[in-house]
């Protein structure tokens, strides 16, 4: 690793999103840790990243865990000493009525959204303070603003945008910029838009769109990309929507 090399840690880097923030941060220069529940979805990351001729260090793990989110961050230590920049871009989604609601659900999305950004939040924040230097990308959706069935997942991602403005205005002080990256509808096999949307939905969907198409993964990593640089150290506190212009009242009937 180059002397001034940054080290870039990216949970659910296994994901589609994730995978292209990895690439765009790795074509960067920097150093990607590659941070996923499950290692196979870790590995096909992994060999998109040495096919650039990258060589990422890679941490499984649940982050709804601190114990787990706590050895990861001991394995980032142990390997590079620092990380200056963190992007959370874990997740996952069960869209259910708001009467339909299960109880085990709720708890678990809480668990794996919020509970396991602020975990890691708080894991690598004292890297980053120590060096005055830090960049940390959280992930919320356009689903924040509202959805059908879509309750549970917007609580979790509301929370995330309020616990990044929190955190930038604490965290400022120590030169730590703190966003957050609020995609739309992003198309590309395995997203979660394919994923979770039933397909009566989707061509309507795309069709609320003003630019009336899906995102790409490469779109919302160049935004997280330049998040991630130092010509960003100015911007904190955001959400930044990444979405075709969805979030202009295009849901509105």
């Amino acid at each position: 690793m180059a002397v001034n090399q940054k080290v870039a840690v990216v949970t659910g880097g296994g994901g589609v999103i994730g995978t292209g923030i990895c690439l765009a941060l790795a074509q960067a220069g920097m150093q990607v840790v590659v941070v996923d529940i499950d290692e196979a979805h870790a590995e096909k990351c992994v060999a998109a990243l040495r096919s650039l001729g990258s060589e990422p260090l890679v941490a499984i793990g649940d982050l709804s865990d601190k114990g787990q989110v706590e050895r990861i961050k001991q394995e980032v230590e142990e390997k590079f000493d620092r990380a200056d920049v963190l992007v959370h871009a874990h997740g996952d989604n069960k869209n259910e009525l708001l009467v339909k609601i299960e109880e085990a659900t709720w708890k678990k999305m809480f668990a794996v959204h919020l509970d396991g950004t602020l975990h890691s939040m708080l894991a690598f924040f004292p890297m980053m303070k120590e060096r005055r230097f830090g960049r940390i990308i959280n992930m919320s959706s356009i689903a924040a603003r509202g959805s059908i069935a879509g309750a549970t997942y917007a609580a979790v991602k509301s929370g995330i945008e309020g616990l990044t403005q929190v955190a930038a205005m604490e965290w400022a002080r120590y030169n730590i910029t703190v966003n957050c990256l609020a995609p739309g509808l992003i198309g590309g096999a395995g997203s979660m838009f394919n994923r979770t949307t039933p397909e009566e939905f989707k061509k309507d969907m795309i069709e609320r769109t003003p630019m009336k198409r899906t995102g790409r993964a490469e779109e919302v990593a160049a935004a997280a990309r330049f998040l991630a640089s130092d010509e960003a150290g100015f911007i904190t506190g955001q959400i930044i929507h990444v979405d075709g212009g969805l979030s202009l009242g295009s849901l509105s009937v």
